[in-house]
């Protein structure tokens, strides 16, 4: 997770609340003209953060993502149109779902790590294997409230850390290059990346061991 830090209201969405300041999102999507605007939204979403998901931090699109609402629109409706309580998530099924998909409805405020909140990389610990713990009690709920061990996302984050790790080794500039955020789209996975490079991992010649506890 890494921190996503919102901009302002897009003025499409502010003008369709302005006469309709008592709608709810699940009322929003039952019209055609509803979900137009929920899918330009979703669109705004997705370039506010650059192409990733807003918890597992994958590689998104407006086609493969979904408005994700931080503090679910079931439980708190007066939230469901509120631009900061709105983020993309990755779209996923079954078993295997994952952030907003896995969280659905459950919810502890008091718990929850948003990425709205500063600070939020704090509560997690990356593994070269591709896992990720809590290092807080906020970190552990959260990461078993969106499921970011599914087998899925491991696999992949295993498969960004070995990338990252070769490539550094044979190219010094490769994870400056990894973690640069001046362009439209962020590589997958940066939070990640960004953790393993402060620990200076990608400094050392020898393959990563997993820390047993935090350092």
């Amino acid at each position: 997770m890494r921190r996503i830090t919102k901009t302002n209201t897009p003025e499409f969405w502010s003008q369709y609340l302005q006469k309709r300041r008592n709608l709810t999102y699940q009322a929003l999507v039952q019209t055609e003209e509803g979900r137009n605007i929920a899918r330009k939204l979703r669109e705004s979403l997705v370039d506010e953060q650059k192409f990733l998901c807003a918890y597992c931090c994958q590689r998104i699109s407006p086609d493969h993502a979904h408005n994700e609402h931080i503090c679910p629109k079931e439980r708190y409706p007066q939230k469901s149109m509120c631009y900061e309580n709105i983020v993309a998530s990755c779209e996923t099924k079954g078993a295997q779902s994952t952030c907003g998909h896995s969280k659905q409805n459950r919810f502890d405020e008091a718990l929850f790590v948003s990425p709205l909140q500063e600070g939020c990389e704090r509560h997690f610990r990356f593994f070269s294997d591709g896992q990720i713990e809590g290092k807080t009690k906020q970190g552990r709920y959260t990461v078993e409230l969106l499921n970011l061990n599914a087998y899925r996302l491991r696999q992949a984050r295993k498969a960004v850390f070995e990338a990252c790790f070769y490539g550094s080794k044979g190219d010094a500039e490769y994870i400056e290059w990894y973690l640069n955020e001046d362009g439209e789209e962020l590589n997958p996975f940066i939070d990640m990346i960004q953790y393993f490079k402060q620990k200076g991992e990608f400094d050392s010649s020898l393959m990563l061991i997993p820390p047993k506890e935090d350092d």
